[in-house]
């Protein structure tokens, strides 16, 4: 939105600066040829429209002026400032830009300042102004081709926006009423709601440090000795099965 607002005071700003150049330095030779016959800066006070139509009624194209101003506003104004619509909101930026310039000619001179010269073609005398109009007429209609939604109704992109808004107010509203502490409660009121929560839990039980025990006992083995004495006993019993196995393979 910042942008386009710029946009439209530095267009006006550069129409209105022009236009005092030309009072300036034009106004007392009338005409200054940079290509001869082809281009001329030449200074005109135009009291109608575009190629003098309504010459002379300038409360009418005041007026005219003024509603077609509070109409561009407005689409300016619900369009949305998205990407996808850049090329209509600069359109409708530019052709704003135009109509005010000239407005201001209208209520302050009661008549526009015209200078550029196209005698190649033998074009009308037009301004700052007129170009930004012009062009961002162009454009517009351009968009329009890209986007073509605006042709059926360009006030639903308000309602639009309005439902969209209204859904998010909604979801919020509904986050709000399921989390633990409500949204309306202040700080020290959630203060006090976490104190109880705190209060209500059981103590945990401390845990004993269980060191594992090893039993362990050592012999002691005698200070002074040189030699183990081993006296081999008696050979173990044979198992009895053994025993009578062997008297049987004897028998045989």
């Amino acid at each position: 939105m910042l942008f386009y607002i710029l946009f439209i005071i530095g267009g006006i700003i550069v129409d209105q600066l022009t236009k005092y150049l030309a009072v300036t330095f034009l106004s007392p030779v009338t005409t200054v040829p940079v290509i001869p016959h082809v281009f001329h800066l030449t200074y005109v006070e135009n009291t109608g429209a575009a190629f003098s139509i309504f010459a002379g009624k300038q409360i009418f194209l005041i007026l005219l002026t003024l509603i077609f101003i509070i109409v561009l506003v407005y689409f300016f104004v619900i369009m949305p400032k998205t990407k996808r619509y850049f090329d209509v909101n600069l359109a409708l930026s530019m052709i704003i830009s135009g109509a005010v310039g000239n407005l201001i000619d209208r209520i302050r001179l009661n008549y526009v300042i015209d200078f550029f010269d196209v005698r190649l073609i033998g074009f009308a005398i037009f301004n700052i102004a007129d170009i930004f109009v012009v062009v961002g007429c162009i454009l517009m209609v351009i968009a329009i081709f890209r986007n073509k939604e605006l042709l059926n109704d360009p006030p639903s992109l308000a309602k639009k926006k309005r439902q969209r808004a209204a859904q998010t107010l909604k979801k919020s509203k509904a986050s709000a009423k399921t989390d633990n502490t409500p949204a309306e409660h202040t700080d020290e009121e959630a203060q006090g709601l976490n104190k109880d929560v705190l209060s209500k839990r059981k103590p945990r039980k401390r845990r004993r440090n269980l060191e594992p025990k090893v039993m362990t006992k050592i012999e002691k083995l005698p200070e002074h000795y040189s030699s183990i004495d081993f006296e081999p006993g008696p050979p173990p019993e044979e198992p009895e099965f053994l025993q009578h196995k062997k008297k049987k393979d004897s028998k045989d």
